[in-house]
């Protein structure tokens, strides 16, 4: 699963269903409208999606496990998000805020 995933199935089932409450026609025009866009970008750049297994200790599975549980009641969620999707985005978000890493990025791509 890809990091866009994640995002994705939120926008999905937290924010057109669950926040606007979108009827069934709406939510289909956007996946349809994402199946596209996704098609497009996968051919023009050619590259496909990537999915990847990560093995987590126990100690922070249950953390993430926990952190799921907290998301939920704070946002309002009756259910928890799957733990196991909220990887990709704070993997993302660290790597965004990774001062080092973001400057040896811009410097490689040259």
């Amino acid at each position: 699963m890809t990091a866009l995933a994640p995002v994705m199935e939120g926008f999905f089932t937290e924010r057109l269903i669950g926040q606007r409450r979108a009827s069934r026609h709406t939510i289909a025009s956007y996946r349809d409208t994402f199946r596209l866009l996704l098609r497009f970008a996968s051919v023009r750049h050619g590259k496909p999606p990537v999915k990847l297994t990560v093995e987590l200790p126990a100690a922070v599975h249950r953390d993430l496990v926990a952190y799921a549980e907290i998301l939920a009641q704070t946002s309002g969620q009756a259910m928890p998000p799957d733990p196991g999707k909220l990887i990709a985005p704070m993997l993302q978000r660290f790597m965004a805020t990774d001062k080092g890493f973001t400057k040896e990025k811009r410097t490689t791509r040259r």
